[in-house]
């Protein structure tokens, strides 16, 4: 009968510990330091993996005639101590009868309080019948993983197009969809926030060969319109 009575006693303080250690938190709270428990403590780790927000935008570039590329062209204002992580791209290019054209987005990642530099992504094109109002269709999607931070002007995610030709007027529809996270602690920079610039535009005239670089990927809070040779 003792025993018996001891394996009861042992049955129901095994059954309150079970209800302890599966009764759910409550009272959780997310920072840019972490998570808060309701006890007071601070989980920092937890942060990284919380969606602060999702976002889906779109940018239109416009290549008027004359001009074989354009980059720089605002898609994204990414929010200060977060990251934007692009998971899907999409392009529709309407061109005039001819040139051949490509298009993505730049991704900014800041490397100081005052510096940042960025990375140029092509998304694939290819062609989709020639649309009676709009020309030749180009179309491409990309299901990808990439990060943006807000860089010094404010911005972070920007889209470009270039094209063989600058006869007519050719549009390029950027479409990115995604989600914001909080920067984690250990990459954060101590910063004052950035505050967004008009957009600044400026003409490069034409040079043989394919535009370099810093054409295609232009100072934050600028926008690049590289001239086609004179005879076009």
């Amino acid at each position: 009968m003792e025993h018996e009575r001891g394996v009861l006693v042992g049955a129901i303080i095994g059954l309150a510990v079970l209800s302890a250690t599966i009764a759910p938190a409550a009272g959780l709270s997310l920072s840019q330091e972490g998570v808060t428990f309701p006890d007071g403590t601070v989980q920092t780790t937890a942060a990284t993996n919380e969606v602060a927000g999702t976002f889906q935008a779109e940018a239109t570039v416009e290549m008027t005639s004359n001009f074989v590329a354009v980059a720089g062209v605002p898609v994204v204002d990414v929010p200060d101590g977060y990251r934007a992580v692009v998971e899907f791209v999409s392009v529709t290019c309407n061109v005039p009868t001819g040139p051949a054209i490509s298009a993505g987005i730049s991704v900014t990642k800041l490397t100081s309080p005052s510096t940042s530099v960025s990375g140029r992504f092509q998304v694939p094109l290819s062609y989709h019948g020639n649309d009676p109002f709009e020309g030749p269709t180009y179309i491409g999607s990309l299901m990808t993983r990439l990060y943006a931070d807000r860089n010094v002007t404010g911005g972070g995610i920007t889209a470009f197009a270039t094209r063989e030709s600058g006869t007519g007027t050719a549009y390029c529809y950027v479409n990115v969809n995604g989600r914001f996270l909080p920067i984690p602690p250990n990459e954060a920079l101590t910063a004052t926030p950035a505050v967004s610039s008009p957009v600044q535009e400026i003409v490069v005239p034409y040079t043989p060969g394919p535009p370099p670089p810093e054409v295609l990927n232009p100072p934050p809070g600028t926008v690049v319109k590289v001239m086609g040779p004179p005879d076009e």
